[in-house]
Parts: structure tokens; sequence; C-alpha cells
């Protein structure tokens, strides 16, 4: 109703309902984010260092830090339950659903490219990595007619990734922090084609497809306000909330 500040929830005003959002710091933003990844083995290490990589996860490493600053789309990673039927549980009653199995959904991460395909070349050193394994005889080529193809043991190539929703501070647009998830032993299974063409200028954008075993998430207290400066480095921004 016009002129009316009353909402049909009884005597909960709007100005409440303002005021209860302003008082919770706001509403959440989709583009507040940082995903890194962490915990990456020392094999996987050795390949991306090669691609220009020198540090991972260290505030020094220049490429590292380039990586998640082009990092334009992630998603906060789901769940479902898997399901079965039974029959027969009361005369007169249909099939019940019952849950057996949790089931975490994969995510997809994608970047936009510098000149130097740096987003490219960090999904395809890690893909190419886990097809990679060592070389039995010395005098095989990776790519030979007759070569043999190895594929690394999982504790070589999977990682861990730490996504933090991050809402807008006084200070800093990422000051205040929603949430953090926790992917572990996450990597790459699909990377989309990326076309090229003719025609307009556009920037050329690379997305990957992962796989994890689990997820946990840490509420956070969104007035927890993390240190200003300090995106180069997720220990500073999580503090002791992200379990390593």
């Amino acid at each position: 109703m016009a002129g009316n500040s009353k909402s049909n929830t009884g005597d909960y005003s709007i100005k409440s309902f303002i005021g209860a959002i302003a008082k919770s710091g706001g509403m959440s933003m989709s583009n507040l984010y940082e995903a890194r990844f962490d915990n990456i083995p020392d094999a996987l290490k050795t390949a991306l260092g090669k691609a220009g990589f020198g540090n991972l996860g260290s505030a020094s490493d220049t490429a590292y830090t380039t990586l998640t600053l082009l990092c334009e789309e992630a998603s906060l990673p789901g769940m479902m339950a898997n399901t079965g039927q039974t029959t027969g549980v009361y005369m007169g009653e249909g099939p019940v659903n019952y849950a057996h199995t949790q089931a975490f959904t994969d995510i997809t991460l994608g970047w936009t490219c510098d000149a130097n395909l740096l987003p490219l070349k960090f999904v395809n050193t890690w893909m190419r990595h886990i097809f990679d394994g060592p070389v039995v005889d010395n005098t095989s080529s990776n790519f030979g007619s007759a070569r043999v193809n190895r594929v690394q043991y999982p504790n070589d190539y999977q990682a861990k990734m730490t996504i933090v929703k991050a809402e807008r501070g006084k200070n800093n647009t990422l000051e205040g922090i929603g949430g953090i998830y926790t992917l572990h032993d996450i990597f790459p299974y699909s990377i989309q084609s990326t076309p090229v063409s003719y025609g307009s200028s556009t920037l050329l954008k690379v997305s990957a497809s992962f796989y994890y075993r689990r997820w946990e998430f840490e509420g956070v207290n969104v007035k927890k306000s993390r240190p200003s400066g300090s995106f180069n480095s997720i220990g500073d921004i999580t503090g002791s909330q992200v379990s390593q």
C-alpha cells in the first residue's frame, strides 16, 4: 500500500529491515572474491616453475599474484545428496527417498589472459603434468610414436584451493570477509577450447573445470576486518581460520 511503511509481516517495518541489512554489513556482491591455490605438491611446483611460476602461493611470486588477479570467474562450490528409494515403510505409502552418499559438484574457473597467456600456460602445464609420468627408458620421448603414457600419482598433482568471499569495507573494497571455502585435493579435468577469430578485438579468456574431493566452509563475521593491503598473502587474509 502506498505511503504505508509497514509490510505484511506485522510490526516489522521496511525501515527496520533496511536497518537490519545495514547492521549485518549490507548486501553481498558477486564480484568481490579471491580464489587461490595452496598446498601445491613439489612435483607440480617443479613443472609450473618451468612455465614461469617461481614460488607458488608466495607474495614474492609476481606471476602467481597476477594469475589470481586475472581470475574473473569462480564458483562457490555446491553439494548434493545421492538418494535411494525404499517402499513398504507404511501400508499404502509410495516410495520414500533417503540419502546415502554426500556428493560435491565440480567447479569452473575463468581467467582473462594477458599477452603472455599466463592463465593458459598455468592450466595447460597442470594438465600435462598429470599425464607426463616419469620416463622409464631414457631413450623414450614424451611425444614419440612409441611412447608410453604414464599418469602421476594423485599426491603429485592434487592441490588445495581457497575461495574467500570478500565484502566491502570502510577502507578497502575487500576489507570484510563473509565466508571461506577450502577445496581439498583439487585438480583440473577439462580445459575448454578457447576460440580466436578475425573481427572486433575482445579480451582472450580461458576457463577450466576442476574436480575435488570435498570442501569445508567456515562462516566468518563480515565485520572482522582483514589487514589493509594484504591481498598478496592468503595467510594474512584468513589467519588461522583455514586449516593447513
